[in-house]
């Protein structure tokens, strides 16, 4: 038979428990979010554009990958806060003239990678690469 515990021995027991499960939530945000800039990382960016391919193989629809690499902010004279701070508002940019659907990821320092499904017309791939 089970031995009871007493309320506060519960109550320890479930907050552990919830304590622990908040940082398995954090742990794996971390293991697919860029830190700084919270879009999806490559591994992440990785794993939908394999759906993105598999679900176009399925109803014929087009998968089309941005890559993209801010030139120069290596070389840049200047703080490495504010490099980020660069880095993190070019990609807010990238984003805002992106459709909802679209997904922008972080791969590298300088580097984004846009994937963008479902396009009709070369030309509105061509539009997006010029708003960009």
């Amino acid at each position: 038979m089970p031995k009871q515990i007493s309320e506060d021995a519960y109550n320890e027991l479930k907050y552990s428990f919830l304590v622990n499960k908040e940082h398995e939530w954090e742990n794996r945000q971390r293991a697919f979010k860029d830190v700084l800039t919270g879009y999806p990382n490559g591994i992440l960016f990785s794993d939908c554009l394999e759906r993105a391919i598999t679900e176009a193989q399925a109803d014929g629809s087009t998968v089309v990958v941005l890559c993209l690499r801010l030139g120069g902010i290596e070389e840049l004279d200047c703080t490495t806060e504010v490099k980020e701070k660069f880095i993190v508002e070019a990609g807010q940019r990238i984003s805002e003239v992106l459709r909802r659907c679209d997904t922008v990821a972080r791969a590298g320092f300088s580097e984004y990678m846009v994937l963008a499904k479902d396009f009709v017309r070369l030309s509105a791939i061509n539009n997006v690469v010029n708003r960009i």
